[in-house]
């Protein structure tokens, strides 16, 4: 039941960061054919902003698939409540509580998700920032940081490909 919980949190984290990192490459890729020699900066205030947008859409679906996961541990436990109960008829609750070994199996699937759901969390909200860094390095809004965008922009590109080939890589090793 827990790897369930885990996989479709994984999977819908997989998704978003795939179609984020996408959305960023695409971007990159848009500005630079584009031909907009004119600016010092890669991105746009618009596509900056544009760029935000899609972030906080995916900071709003990771809160939606924290609450999902929350509603699928409530179900974990309700049928954990229903099998207790069908064995209730058929044998004394010393005898339940040792076939479900006092509930510490329902608690191990709990914290088990309850530290899958930290795990990717963190991840995201971190692949989040990391790219939200990056996209105000590379626009007018970072400014302060118009001194060193020339040194950094190789850097924080090839940083975004290792991104994106570990998320790629992950995703067969997963």
């Amino acid at each position: 039941m827990s790897s369930a919980v885990k996989k479709d949190f994984l999977e819908g984290f997989k998704h978003n960061l795939l179609a984020c990192i996408t959305f960023f490459f695409s971007t990159i890729v848009l500005e630079v054919l584009g031909g907009n020699s004119k600016s010092y900066f890669l991105f746009t205030k618009e596509v900056c902003i544009l760029c935000y947008a899609v972030f906080f859409i995916s900071f709003l679906y990771l809160l939606w698939m924290r609450g999902d996961i929350e509603v699928e541990k409530k179900n974990i436990s309700n049928r954990y409540v229903v099998l207790k109960k069908r064995y209730s008829d058929l044998l004394i609750p010393k005898e339940i509580d040792i076939i479900l070994r006092n509930g510490e199996e329902l608690k191990e699937q709990m914290g088990y998700i309850d530290l899958v759901k930290k795990k990717y969390t963190a991840l995201w909200i971190c692949s989040l920032l990391t790219l939200c860094v990056i996209v105000t390095v590379l626009s007018p809004i970072g400014n302060m940081f118009a001194g060193m965008i020339f040194a950094f922009k190789s850097i924080i590109v090839i940083f975004g490909l290792l991104i994106f080939l570990l998320v790629r890589l992950g995703s067969f090793i997963l």
